[in-house]
Protein backbone atom coordinates (compact mmCIF):
# COMPACT_ATOMS: atom_id res chain seq x y z
CA UNK A 1 0.00 0.00 0.00
CA UNK A 2 1.34 3.73 -0.52
CA UNK A 3 0.33 6.62 1.07
CA UNK A 4 1.62 10.23 -0.17
CA UNK A 5 1.44 13.29 1.19
CA UNK A 6 1.52 14.49 4.86
CA UNK A 7 -2.52 13.23 5.31
CA UNK A 8 -2.05 9.73 3.58
CA UNK A 9 0.71 9.00 5.69
CA UNK A 10 -1.10 9.58 8.61
CA UNK A 11 -4.27 7.76 7.78
CA UNK A 12 -2.69 5.07 5.99
CA UNK A 13 -0.56 4.36 9.63
CA UNK A 14 -3.61 4.73 11.75
CA UNK A 15 -5.31 2.04 9.60
CA UNK A 16 -2.49 -0.72 9.30
CA UNK A 17 -2.58 -0.40 13.28
CA UNK A 18 -6.54 -1.61 13.07
CA UNK A 19 -5.41 -4.88 11.60
CA UNK A 20 -8.44 -4.44 9.08
CA UNK A 21 -6.02 -4.16 6.30
CA UNK A 22 -4.02 -7.01 5.05
CA UNK A 23 -1.11 -4.99 3.80
CA UNK A 24 2.26 -6.28 4.49
CA UNK A 25 4.50 -3.64 2.73
CA UNK A 26 3.67 0.27 3.55
CA UNK A 27 5.30 2.66 1.15
CA UNK A 28 5.08 5.96 2.66
CA UNK A 29 6.14 8.61 1.08
CA UNK A 30 5.38 11.98 3.39
CA UNK A 31 6.82 14.52 0.21
CA UNK A 32 4.50 12.97 -2.20
CA UNK A 33 7.71 11.11 -4.14
CA UNK A 34 10.26 11.53 -6.14
CA UNK A 35 8.43 14.53 -8.25
CA UNK A 36 7.08 16.60 -5.41
CA UNK A 37 9.93 15.69 -3.12
CA UNK A 38 12.49 17.88 -1.29
CA UNK A 39 14.97 20.11 -3.23
CA UNK A 40 12.20 20.02 -6.41
CA UNK A 41 11.55 23.29 -7.91
CA UNK A 42 9.38 23.70 -11.04
CA UNK A 43 6.34 25.72 -12.18
CA UNK A 44 4.73 22.41 -13.65
CA UNK A 45 1.51 21.59 -11.99
CA UNK A 46 1.95 17.51 -10.29
CA UNK A 47 0.82 15.52 -13.53
CA UNK A 48 3.13 17.64 -15.88
CA UNK A 49 6.05 16.65 -13.20
CA UNK A 50 5.11 13.04 -13.90
CA UNK A 51 4.71 13.77 -17.76
CA UNK A 52 8.27 14.78 -17.80
CA UNK A 53 9.76 12.22 -15.31
CA UNK A 54 7.98 9.73 -17.96
CA UNK A 55 9.84 11.58 -20.61
CA UNK A 56 12.62 11.20 -19.70
CA UNK A 57 12.76 7.72 -18.68
CA UNK A 58 11.47 6.87 -22.51
CA UNK A 59 14.09 8.84 -23.71
CA UNK A 60 16.79 7.03 -21.53
CA UNK A 61 15.45 3.61 -22.68
CA UNK A 62 15.76 4.41 -25.99
CA UNK A 63 19.32 5.43 -26.04
CA UNK A 64 20.51 2.10 -24.00
CA UNK A 65 23.00 0.50 -25.80
CA UNK A 66 21.69 -3.07 -25.45
CA UNK A 67 25.00 -4.92 -25.83
CA UNK A 68 26.15 -3.39 -23.41
CA UNK A 69 23.74 -3.88 -21.65
CA UNK A 70 23.27 -7.16 -21.85
CA UNK A 71 27.06 -7.99 -20.67
CA UNK A 72 26.18 -5.48 -16.98
CA UNK A 73 23.54 -8.08 -16.82
CA UNK A 74 25.12 -11.22 -16.88
CA UNK A 75 27.98 -9.63 -14.80
CA UNK A 76 25.53 -8.67 -12.07
CA UNK A 77 23.17 -11.34 -12.67
CA UNK A 78 24.01 -13.86 -9.56
CA UNK A 79 24.55 -11.10 -6.93
CA UNK A 80 22.75 -11.53 -4.20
Amino acid sequence: MVGEGPAEFAQAIKEAETGIMETRLLELLFCKGCTMGPGMSSDLPHFGRRARVSQFVRHRIASVDQNEWQRAHATWASLD
